[in-house]
């Protein structure tokens, strides 16, 4: 006769494992092959080992970005600003100000700059330090140069300070949006940095977020324009490559892989022409071409990932996935289409649109606000059930620890009372309370830990100390009373039950 051995987990909803299903079904037909298998095996370890290393380098490089980026900022607001600002080969940014001098003048793009009160300028150090020098209040003469030729002369253009407004508008509200993308793609890698959907999550939100952070660096101190060219380059890629895993992976492991090399020697590609050309001195409005490129890349990779994100609302079976896929769409939508039609309006009518932060950038935190509902209304990567733990823990471990400094606290007090409030006896009296009451808050301690915070505790040396309990326990009872526990202590199911094997008799 067999009992059953039944060991209760939470329950799993249908659609959750229809989607784990299709999901185990989508990574192809596994080889009994050896040989084969362990190729496929290391192939893969290399992928992820590359993976991780452009998702890290990637990581490490926006964390650099948004910390010297505030400094540069604010040292740059500081200087004598003549009315319009101007990006790295001198070219008068395509950027509105309110009240700026030189634009009421009539500076705009696609004039340069080359002379600043009578002193010829080429480079930004030039440019910087002809500014530099004058003085706020000063009235100059700032000559400009189109591309066509044509030479500008701009008389009595006054020198003032830039406007705490502006750099609100300009550089920290850019800032604040990176630093959200920076903080949300850092979380998930962190959280699931194993799988392929973490690391292209990862990957868009640091790319994005170096973009962001930059813009303002872009068209001030110039410190940052190969690196914003270069996140430029590969943001379309790390759309397409978001759009492949995420919800859920489409195609096989090695179409996917081919596809991945092939969007990042588009963008490698687009970053050497960049370098190569960023700071043409002959053609200082190259680079006008060099971005172009990258803006035509990136509203690729929007509609790419809008697409997919299309096919599996639209095609998917009801369930998990599909509900995913349309809240993410339509994030995606509200968020990516304005942008995609700024970065595509100049290749069609070939007139530059002024770049406006307040009305564009804000819309990216929709994208944000889809992929959170996703994550916490239908679990996807399981957040929810993490900031459900998180937070109950918290307020456990915060009701936990004022109950114990009050019971210190009443102790205290009613030996204040016994000693006739002798101040000296009650100060040595509650550490001594504290002390005798510090085994209790442990054990309450770990209690709450064990709860919620299983992986502390090391399921292998609990299982070796049963192990080695069955060469001296020979009792049945209490060998199946210390499974059950040990169970119960590794696994925290919702229910444990021990069914044995009873051999019966031959008759």
């Amino acid at each position: 006769m067999f009992t059953k051995a039944q060991i209760s987990q939470p329950r799993v909803s249908l659609e959750e494992n229809q989607a784990a299903v299709a999901q185990i079904s989508q990574q192809g037909r596994i080889d009994s092959s050896p040989s084969r298998g362990a190729t496929l095996t290391n192939r893969i370890t290399r992928s992820a080992l590359i993976s991780h290393g452009i998702t890290i380098s990637l990581i490490v490089v926006a964390l650099f970005v948004f910390l010297v980026t505030p400094f540069m900022a604010i040292t740059w607001s500081r200087q004598p600003f003549p009315g319009f600002v101007v990006e790295h080969t001198l070219v008068i940014a395509n950027i509105n100000g309110g009240g700026w001098s030189g634009q009421k003048a009539g500076m705009n793009y696609p004039q340069r700059v080359i002379s600043m009160d009578g002193e010829s300028v080429s480079s930004p150090a030039e440019y910087a330090s002809a500014t530099a020098d004058l003085q706020t209040g000063r009235l100059i003469n700032i000559k400009t140069e189109s591309p066509d030729g044509t030479l500008r002369n701009y008389s009595f253009i006054e020198l003032g300070k830039f406007a705490r407004m502006d750099l609100v508008r300009l550089f920290w509200l850019p800032y604040g949006i990176g630093l959200v993308y920076l903080i949300l793609g850092l979380w998930i890698y962190r959280l699931r940095g194993n799988t392929r959907a973490g690391r292209a999550f990862a990957d868009f939100c640091a790319s994005a977020a170096i973009m962001i952070a930059l813009t303002f660096d872009l068209s001030t101190t110039h410190a940052g324009s190969a690196l914003w060219t270069a996140a430029l380059a590969v943001l379309g890629s790390t759309l397409v490559s978001l759009g492949l895993v995420f919800p859920q992976e489409l195609g096989s492991t090695t179409r996917r892989t081919w596809l991945n090399l092939l969007l990042y020697s588009i963008s490698a590609a687009l970053v050497i022409w960049g370098v190569l050309d960023l700071k043409n001195i002959t053609d200082p409005w190259a680079y006008v071409r060099i971005w172009r490129a990258g803006y035509a890349y990136a509203a690729v990779g929007i509609l790419i990932f809008i697409g997919m994100q299309m096919l599996r609302a639209f095609t998917s079976p009801p369930g998990l996935v599909k509900q995913q896929a349309r809240i993410i769409l339509w994030g995606s939508l509200v968020a990516f289409l304005p942008i995609g039609f700024w970065f595509m309006i100049p290749q069609l009518i070939h007139q530059d649109i002024p770049w406006n932060p307040v009305i564009f950038l804000p819309l990216l935190l929709i994208f944000l606000v889809s992929i959170g509902l996703a994550i916490l209304r239908y679990r996807l990567w399981d957040i929810d059930l993490l900031i459900r733990r998180t937070l109950l823990y918290t307020l456990l471990t915060i009701i936990l620890a004022t109950l114990y400094w009050l019971s210190v606290l009443a102790f205290g007090f009613l030996l204040r009372d016994i000693t006739n409030s002798n101040r000296l006896a009650t100060i040595l009296a509650i550490p001594i309370i504290a002390i005798l009451a510090e085994p209790i808050h442990r054990q309450l301690q770990n209690a709450i830990d064990r709860r919620f915070y299983r992986q502390k505790y090391d399921a292998e040396k609990t299982l070796e100390e049963f192990i080695a309990g069955l060469r001296t326990d020979v009792n049945l009872l209490s060998l199946s009373d210390r499974l059950q526990a040990m169970v119960q202590e590794t696994l925290q199911p919702e229910d444990v039950s021990l069914w044995l094997y009873t051999p019966r008799k031959k008759e």
